[in-house]
This record gives structure tokens, sequence and C-alpha cells, in this order.
């Protein structure tokens, strides 16, 4: 039976407890029997220890056997309590039975009666402590229930929600008793309530548990992932008597576990269909975990192939070396690029360290691209870009359509290629430079001009670039039976075109356009360039004559007009000597006037054959240098700067000098001077307070010969503006503060100090 039984036995008959232990201790080995003569005596025993069960007369001084059971009860709930007394009747056992009673045994003759007695008492405590048992489990249960931190749900055997926990009314957003006596359906929603009736079917007859992953719905709505651990409770005759269903949220672990499963997806597509290339993932081993790209297939290699493989298992010893390298540096922390050459193609190769989320390397990554064709390109674009850097060297159009040709036959590799200028007397595009496979194309090289349908010619005239992939059927005067298919035709401008073609259907592609594109510009640029320096070059022939003629004019005026004047002059001495006629005076102021008009005529000639003495000049010194070739006492002059400019301080008196001439020719009575410095610091200005020059003037006034005034000469502001441009000043006219006229000249370099 387990554990021993510990039995209190109430009974006035000092002698028959005895007996009775003696028998019940041979039927039930490890008895233990306590004695007592009356109910308080045995109140006394359940007081000061524990038992087991209780065995009772009923009739006894004091309280009776009942009366002892009512006690009992009352003290020590259930407790198996066995009424054996001699006094049988059925009241005594009605009595008994409303106390509750856990067994009622008649007294009897013979040993039989204690062989029952044991029997009865046996099952009375193996039924109670069980009892027991179940009762503490229950408490058990309860608690974990209670303090359990996953949610729990349980039902009874009709699944009926029976128990709600706190954890399970925080997941679900539910009270408990809202449900409690309820079913499921509220948290599960509706789409999934047949594949729950399925489990819980299967729970019922399977009388096992079930493991699942479900979407939940809260009581709000929010939609949540829970983890289910279900399971039946039986009891010993295998009766389902619960249902115990413990869950957990785990909404942000599942939506991880998809992000990361959606990554991986990713991952691997993207290395599985990486093109022009290929994309190596590898451990602390330099071993390949994951490998794929366009580019596996192409030299014979599949992912399966390189799956835990190393670089020297498929690579020359040579490549293979170079890459453990790289490796080893990445899943060291480095970032890298450096290139291979593997079965005649040449591959960049990028190593990357592969890092965790705390930091650490674990694993590394190798991306490798086929830069063959990349790099093919770029050699021609360099030899193309040191081709077009040439043409600025070439002197002719006949140069320069040489160094094309060569250019798109070489470098580029065109089949057939000719270079036609527009030329004016010819009225059309004139063939001047070709590759040496023209000759069997275009025998007779001809001139394509307007209204011949050429297609050279549209291309031309329309500026625009055309390709064509068969020309076979066009308009194009070219032997059929030459072989040319592509054509591309590309306008230089307003200079002429560049034919290429092709003997094979649409070999000309948008890399071909690109690359003879750069040629033209080059070629378009050069032409440009060519044509500038020989209009610059006629330009310049143009005013070396225009000098030659100039300086054999300031030789006439210098000295076919000087001297006839100085014999003017010294003839009117001898004249006035000793006598005052007033037409003599106008003889002299008129060779006065054409002295001077000769000496302004040469300055302008001759101005500029000398290099400008550049230094620091004080204006404000300059200018008041300027009061001793003025005649007139009426002519005040002011300076409101005193800065200093880099200029040739000759000219600069000169030009000064002219300006202050000019404001006394031209003014009424008084007039005043002004030198100052422009608002914006760029320069300074010279103004008066005169009359000032019209507006419809302002521009005529620099020109030679120009004047306002019977006494001057018209030269003055012309040689203002030549000694303005010698210094790289640029000079205006504008109207000046009082109404005069005022000059400023900007671009002026100011020395400060």
């Amino acid at each position: 039976m387990g554990e021993p039984i510990r039995l209190l036995h109430v009974d006035d008959e000092p002698d028959f407890p005895e007996t009775a232990a003696v028998f019940l201790e041979r039927e039930l080995g490890g008895l233990t029997v306590e004695t007592a003569p009356n109910a308080e005596a045995g109140l006394a025993c359940l007081e000061a220890t524990t038992f087991d069960c209780v065995v009772s007369d009923y009739d006894m001084p004091g309280r009776s056997g009942v009366e002892f059971l009512e006690v009992v009860r009352d003290r020590y709930g259930d407790l198996p309590f066995v009424l054996f007394t001699g006094k049988g009747s059925e009241e005594v056992a009605s009595a008994a039975i409303s106390a509750g009673v856990t067994d009622y045994l008649q007294k009897g003759s013979g040993t039989d009666q204690y062989a029952i007695l044991a029997n009865r008492i046996e099952n009375a405590v193996g039924h109670y402590r069980s009892q027991q048992n179940l009762e503490e489990n229950r408490r058990r249960l309860s608690l974990f229930i209670e303090q359990s931190p996953l949610g729990v749900v349980g039902y009874d055997e009709s699944f009926t929600i029976a128990t709600v926990n706190g954890a399970a009314e925080e997941i679900l957003g539910y009270d408990a008793e809202e449900l409690v006596g309820g079913t499921w359906k509220p948290f599960v929603p509706e789409e999934y309530h047949r594949h729950v009736a399925a489990v819980e079917r299967e729970l019922l007859e399977e009388e096992g548990g079930y493991h699942s992953l479900n979407e939940n719905v809260r009581k709000d709505g929010e939609r949540i992932v829970c983890e289910w651990h279900n399971r039946v409770v039986t009891d010993g005759d295998g009766e389902v008597v619960s249902v115990f269903s413990l869950f957990r949220d785990v909404t942000e672990e599942h939506e991880a576990r998809e992000r990361l499963r959606r990554s991986e997806r990713r991952y691997r597509t993207l290395v599985e269909n990486f093109p022009d290339g290929g994309v190596f993932l590898f451990d602390e081993d330099c071993r390949c975990v994951l490998a794929g790209g366009a580019e596996l297939e192409a030299v014979g290699l599949s992912p399966a192939d390189l799956h835990g493989t190393l670089p020297h298992d498929h690579y020359p010893a040579e490549i293979a070396d170079e890459l453990v390298e790289y490796y080893r540096r990445a899943l060291a922390g480095e970032e890298h690029v450096f290139e291979q050459s593997y079965v005649g193609e040449r591959y960049r190769v990028h190593t990357v360290p592969v890092r965790d989320d705390d930091g650490t390397v674990s694993e590394g990554m190798a991306v490798s691209q086929n830069v063959t064709e990349r790099r093919s390109r770029e050699l021609r674009l360099e030899r193309l870009h040191e081709a077009t850097r040439e043409l600025i060297h070439a002197e002719t159009e006949q140069e320069i359509a040489d160094a094309v040709v060569d250019a798109a036959d070489d470098i580029l590799g065109f089949t057939i290629v000719m270079i036609r200028l527009y030329d004016a007397a010819a009225s059309g595009l004139v063939p001047v430079a070709a590759s040496d496979t023209v000759g069997d194309v275009f025998e007779d090289r001809p001139v394509f001009g307007p209204g011949g349908g050429s297609l050279n010619w549209r291309a031309y005239e329309a500026g625009e670039t055309r390709v064509y992939d068969d020309i076979q059927e066009a308009d194009f005067a070219v032997d059929r039976g030459s072989g040319l298919r592509s054509l591309m035709l590309l306008p230089m401008g307003e200079y002429g075109t560049l034919s290429v073609g092709e003997t094979e259907v649409g070999a000309l592609d948008e890399t071909d356009v690109f690359l003879a594109r750069i040629l033209v510009t080059a070629a378009e640029a050069a032409l440009e360039a060519t044509e500038r320096e020989a209009e610059l070059r006629r330009k310049h022939d143009e005013l070396e004559r225009q000098n030659e003629r100039l300086d054999q004019f300031a030789g006439v005026v210098s000295h076919d007009l000087r001297n006839p004047l100085n014999v003017a002059q010294g003839q009117l001495e001898f004249a006035r000597e000793g006598r005052e006629d007033p037409h003599l005076e106008a003889v002299d102021r008129s060779l006065d006037r054409m002295e001077t008009l000769i000496e302004n005529v040469l300055l302008l000639a001759r101005e500029g054959d000398t290099a400008l003495d550049a230094e620091p000049a004080g204006l404000r010194e300059v200018l008041g240098s300027c009061r001793e070739g003025v005649e007139s006492e009426e002519v005040t002059l002011v300076a409101t700067t005193d800065r200093a400019v880099q200029a040739d301080p000759g000219r600069l008196r000169q030009l000064l000098g002219n300006l202050v001439c000019n404001a006394a020719e031209h003014g009424v009575d008084a007039v005043t001077v002004t030198l100052g410095e422009l608002d914006d610091g760029t320069g300074f200005y010279v103004e008066d307070d005169g009359e000032g020059i019209p507006e419809g003037d302002r521009e005529a006034v620099f020109e030679p010969g120009f004047s306002t005034s019977s006494e001057g000469t018209g030269f003055g502001l012309a040689i203002v503006e030549k000694i303005a441009e010698e210094h790289r000043w640029t000079v205006t006219v504008t109207e000046g503060t009082d109404g005069g006229a005022r000059f400023e000249f900007d671009g002026v370099e100011f020395v400060d100090g």
C-alpha cells in the first residue's frame, strides 16, 4: 500500500482496541495503532498527532461515535473515519452517513471481522491519499497557471474555456471573465476556425499534444502570431479531465525570421543571378559556402562545384594564392579591389568582410566582374584621346583629314573610312582622305551635292548622325558588288562628313557611334582652329601692310610736311620783324595749329611702337603736372583720391593732359576738372563741369578728326582711347555730376601704399 498507516482507535472497552490492533497489524504490515478510551481523548490525540484514519465505537461515555465524527469532520475535513460499533441499527447508520462517515461496520464474533475492518481501512486510506495528492496537484497546477509567464487557457472536456491566466489576458487583450465559459473563437481569425476545430477533434481523439504556430487576433483587432502547446489531461480511467493550451506572443520573432528568410532568399537570388561575373561567400577557412553568377557557367563551373571547396581546388596556383591572400585580408576586416586574368578574360575582384551584428567578421565576400570588354574600350579610348590631342598639331585640312582616317582605321578598327569636306567651288562634298580599303569601293570618288539624293549630303545638310544597318537597297552611289552593308555618316559641322562602313549587316552599334563622335568632335575643333589660324594670319598680314602704309604716311608727315612748315614759320618771323600786322597774327595761329595737327598725327601713328614702362603712378601727382600744358588760367584741377595706379607715367600724363585740354577748349568760362575713384573700385574717372557731350556724339568722340570746337584738332580723345587700350583699360563717356563730360576708365590696377 505504500507508506505505513497510522491509525487512531477510539473505544471505551480497554481490551478490544488492543485485540483489534494485533489482528490489524497482522493484516496490514507496518500499521501503527494508537488507542483512546473516549471521544475527548481521541480529539486530544488528533490535535497532538497526524493520523491517516480514525476507527471509533458508537456507544461511549460522553460523546457518541457520531458526535465524535461530527467534530472530526468540522476540524479535519475528509480524514477517513470508520464507525466500528456493536450497536448496529438503521438509525445509527443513517446518522453516521449524514455526518459524513467514510465507512460503517458492525462488530461481530470471530476474527474475520478484523480482516474486513483492515480491508475497509486500507481502502479508505488509499482513497483519501489519492484525493490528497490530486488536490495538491491541482493546487500546484493552479499556482503554475497563475504565475506562468506563458499564456494559459484551460478547457474542460467539452472544450469550453474554464481558466485564463494573467499572461493570457495581457497577450490577447481580454479579461478572463470575457473568455471563461466561451470558446476559442474570439481570439482565432475566422479564416482559421475550421483548422482549429480540426485540431480540437484531433486532440480529443488522440489524447496527446499538439504544437503549432498560429495567427491570432487581439480584442482590439490587432493580429499577432502565437506559438501554442496544447495538452490533453486524463484521469486514471483515461477519461478527459481538461485540456490546457500554453502559448506566447512570437510576433516580433516571427517577423524577424520572415525578414531573415526574405533577406536570405533575396541574397541567394542576387548571388545566383549576378550578371557579368560571380559572387562568392567564404568562411574563416576560405571555403566557399555560397556561389553564383552568370560568369560561373562561362568558365565551366557551377555553384554546386564550388560549395565547400577552396580556391586551390579549381584555380591555378598563382590565381588561387592571390585569392587566398585577399580572402584572409577580408576576414581581417580589410576591403580590397584587384584584377586577375583567367581563361583569357580579365576580371576585377572586390573582396569585403561580412560583419555580424556585433561587428565581428565571420565570413567574407568576393564579387568578381568580367571587365575584358571594358578594359578593351578603355584602351581604345586612351588611344583615341591621344590621337585627338595630336590633331591640334595638324596645320592643314588635309593633315587633319588624314589623321582622322588613320585613327578611325587603326584605333577604332572600322573597315571602310572616308572624309569628305565641303568645297564651295565644287558645290558639294569632295573626298579628301580615305582608308586603304576605299579604293575598291569608291573607284571614282564622286562629289556629293544637293539634288543628287546622296546619303552623305543628306546627313551633312541635316547636321545629324545617321546609321544604316543595310544599305544594299538604299539610294547610295556604291558598287552593289562591293559587299558594303552597314554605314554610319557623321557630319563635321559645316566642314564635311566622316563615312564609316562595314561589310556585315548591323555591324555598327551605339559604342561605335560614341567613339566616332569623339573623333568627329576633335576634327571639328581642329578644323575650326585651322580656320581661325588662317584668318588670324590673314588679318596679321593685312595689319602688317597697314602698318607699312602708316609708317610711310608718318614719314611723309614728319619730313615732307614739317620741313615746309618750318620754312613758313621762319619766313613769318622775318616778316613780323618791326611791324604788327593782324594778318600775320592769323598766319601765326594757323601755322601753330598745323604743327599741333602734325604732332597728334605722329603720336597716333607711332603710339604703341615702344613697350609700356609701367610703374606705380600717383593720380593726384600726375594730374597736377598737367597744368603746365594748359594756357587758360580759368581751369581748376581737383583730385579726390590719393591712390596710385600701375601705368606708364608719361602716357598717363598724356591721357590726363588731353582730357584737361579738352575741358578747357570746350568750356565757356572757368571750368573745374575732377579726378576720382569709381564707386566699385575698379578704376577712376575724370569729369568737368562744362557743357558736356551730347548723347548722340558720345560714340564718335574717340574717332580721329572728330571735334565740336573750331580750335580743336579732333585727335585728343582718339589719343586718350589709344593710351587706355595700351594699358588694357576700357574708357566710356557719360554725363558728369554737374552736367559736364565724364570719362570712366575701368579694369585699372591700383597699387596700394
